[in-house]
């Protein structure tokens, strides 16, 4: 490149008057895609200064929330929470490893100095089961997808009673097989008194009455981040206010616990999985892909959330528990009120308007 270009980019749904629209200097253009997507925007926020300064405000006051809007979607990608797709505006794929130089377009003059373009669209694609294996939680890929896999069936054969054949007929191949043979094995399933399905086993009802401990402790313990005000300048945080932001996912990582682990536990409490009753062997076993699609579909808010950075974070923790011990402190007294009109009324002599409490 010799001279400066015109950059516009656009994220998939957003409208065109939305798009991001950058002159950059020429040096942008040597190199690679990704070595541009990478400096238009960079982690630093320095570096984002820099390049929030070039953008035209006067033509469009907008720009830099927009550039606030990619900034963020690149820092999902950078937390492998999502994979970017690139294309041109027409939908052809461009490669990353690819020159940049290959994909400006002659200058155009509908609007601003005649500059030469570049013009690309960037897709998230949420991908749920990968992050979870690069969150360290999990050794494999297959090790995740097997476990939730083996959640799926418990979920259906206990709440409700999803009718698996103990012995498939001769010949007869299922993508559940191993999964049905692994939860067999681990005594968690086994063959009705008639034999001709599998149930829950006894060891099988225990462990799920733990997992319902669990969620419902993790309830307890976090939903009221689910609905989550930060007041910044006022140094307030406030919970339940119908306007807040879900940030559940972000404090069950700042709190240790595996996100993948606990919105799919969540996930089957609520009843997520119901809708797809009619075909979740199919789709939850899919040869195709293991399950995969259907999992990243209902572990979506895993990858796809609002985030606070980790000092704001820490702060609304801190708040989040001081809530909790309002809440509790409350119910105690709501208790103990209680309590007390039970005694008056046993207290109370026929006949008399007054009550008195036993010792």
């Amino acid at each position: 490149m010799t001279g400066p270009f015109r950059f516009s980019a656009t994220l998939a749904g957003m409208a065109d008057e939305d798009s991001l629209c950058i002159v950059l200097p020429a040096e942008f253009g040597c190199g690679t895609i990704f070595q541009l997507l990478e400096r238009v925007f960079p982690p630093d926020e320095e570096q984002q200064g820099v390049v929030e300064s070039w953008c035209d405000i006067r033509s469009n006051p907008d720009l830099p929330e927009i550039y606030g809007v990619f900034l963020a979607a690149f820092e999902e990608w950078r937390q492998w929470r999502c994979h970017l797709l690139v294309s041109e505006t027409d939908g052809q794929s461009i490669d990353l490893a690819s020159q940049v130089s290959e994909w400006i377009d002659s200058p155009q003059e509908d609007s601003g100095p005649a500059l030469p373009c570049l013009k690309v669209c960037l897709e998230q694609r949420y991908h749920a089961v990968d992050y979870g294996v690069r969150s360290d939680f999990w050794g494999s890929k297959e090790e995740l997808l097997e476990w939730l896999r083996s959640m799926t069936v418990l979920y259906f054969l206990d709440k409700h009673e999803a009718d698996l054949d103990a012995q498939p007929a001769e010949g007869e191949e299922s993508a559940l097989a191993p999964t049905l043979e692994l939860l067999q094995c681990d005594g968690l399933i086994e063959e009705s008194e008639d034999g001709g399905t599998l149930v829950v086993s006894e060891e099988g009802r225990r462990l799920i009455g733990r997992l319902l401990a669990e969620t419902e402790s993790c309830i307890d313990r976090y939903d009221h981040f689910k609905d989550t005000m930060i007041d910044v300048d006022g140094e307030r945080v406030e919970f339940g206010t119908g306007r807040g932001i879900d940030l559940r996912v972000q404090v069950f990582a700042k709190e240790g616990l595996d996100p993948v682990r606990t919105v799919f536990l969540l996930r089957l409490y609520d009843g997520s999985l119901d809708e797809h009753l009619p075909v979740w062997t199919e789709i939850a076993f899919s040869c195709s892909d293991g399950g995969e699609g259907f999992f990243d579909s209902i572990l979506e808010p895993v990858v796809n959330r609002y985030d606070v950075g980790d000092v704001m974070i820490g702060w609304v923790i801190e708040h989040g528990y001081g809530y909790l011990e309002e809440r509790w402190e409350e119910a105690r007294e709501q208790e103990a009120r209680r309590v007390v009109r039970r005694r008056v009324r046993k207290g109370r002599t026929p006949g008399r308007t007054g009550g008195r409490l036993y010792p």
